[in-house]
């Protein structure tokens, strides 16, 4: 799209130094209009040259600001499923660590109850 728009006005320049020029070779007027009509006429073509240039950066302003925007959004979207994903984890692994202890807890309270039979043992058979 910019490279269309550089086309055109690079286009609107080169037929404003061709008019201009056919105005000076053709033109019945005297050396003294005939400059300051030129002038006027290359006034008026920068003039306009300078308000599409003008358009086209705003255009270019506003595009970039909504690509960003658009970037912004979908960059809080995966943050916020990340984080979501991280608390998810979060939650699974403490509930493991949990199970674990109270499975841990199972097994000392097993290992507590066991009668000490082979602390009491010398190793002969009764």
């Amino acid at each position: 799209m910019a490279n269309k728009e550089g086309y055109f006005i690079g286009g609107l320049f080169a037929g404003a130094m061709i008019g201009a020029a056919a105005a000076l070779l053709l033109a019945p007027a005297s050396g003294e209009e005939t400059r300051n009509s030129l002038r006027e006429h290359i006034r008026g073509t920068f003039g306009d040259m300078h308000d599409q240039a003008l358009e086209y950066t705003e255009s270019l302003k506003g595009q970039i600001q909504d690509a960003a925007d658009t970037l912004t959004d979908r960059v809080n979207q995966y943050k916020a499923q990340i984080e979501d994903k991280i608390e998810e984890i979060q939650d699974d692994v403490s509930a493991s660590i949990d199970e674990l202890n109270d499975e841990l807890e199972a097994i000392k309270a097993e290992d507590e109850e066991m009668p000490e039979t082979e602390a009491e043992d010398d190793g002969e058979p009764a």
